[in-house]
């Protein structure tokens, strides 16, 4: 005859630890797991890293550190972070929240921390000359050069700086350059 004798441990910890989200989705639910549901209401403490890229306190997202909660016969339960649309063009940001301090009797998993990448929405643009190259006579007072945009963005307008090279023709002497054009 035996007889066995099996100890659980209560494993608080992320269910994924990376995933990714376009700006402008919000809000962001990941996942906290328990690896089998307990009988008392169980805690834990997620905490934003310091190496997060993406900047907090409603500038690309909002989400304060605090405590995640497991009621009683749970088994996961969901952290909730709000993802700002700004308007400005630029690379992945990710967001990494730690967790901490959980219940008594309950222990940190190995995977105790989470990477969220937040995809920027913000479109390239193009800017061009609608010519490659033109001319005018000495004696006419402006010319015009037409630079078009492939995408308006009202939210940021576009700002285009430029040089004019090559050629005899002196700057100052024979032309004067403005130097900035406004899309």
């Amino acid at each position: 005859d035996y007889v066995s004798f099996g100890i659980l441990r209560p494993v608080v910890q992320f269910t994924l630890t990376t995933s990714g989200i376009n700006e402008g989705t919000t809000p962001a639910l990941i996942e906290i797991s328990l690896n089998y549901p307990v009988t008392q209401t169980v805690t834990v403490n997620p905490t934003v890293h310091t190496e997060s890229t993406a900047t907090g306190g409603g500038v690309d997202y909002t989400f304060a550190d605090g405590v995640a909660m497991f009621p009683a016969g749970s088994s996961s339960t969901n952290l909730s972070v709000a993802i700002v649309d700004d308007a400005i063009q630029e690379l992945d940001e990710t967001i990494k929240i730690d967790l901490s301090t959980p219940s008594q009797g309950i222990t940190l998993g190995n995977d105790s921390t989470y990477t969220l990448t937040i995809h920027d929405n913000d479109a390239s643009r193009y800017i061009d000359y609608t010519v490659s190259s033109s001319s005018g006579n000495e004696n006419q007072s402006l010319a015009y050069l037409t630079i078009r945009v492939d995408q308006v963005d009202n939210s940021n307008p576009t700002l285009v700086d430029y040089t004019v090279s090559g050629g005899t023709a002196t700057n100052g002497q024979d032309y004067f350059q403005i130097g900035r054009a406004h899309v």
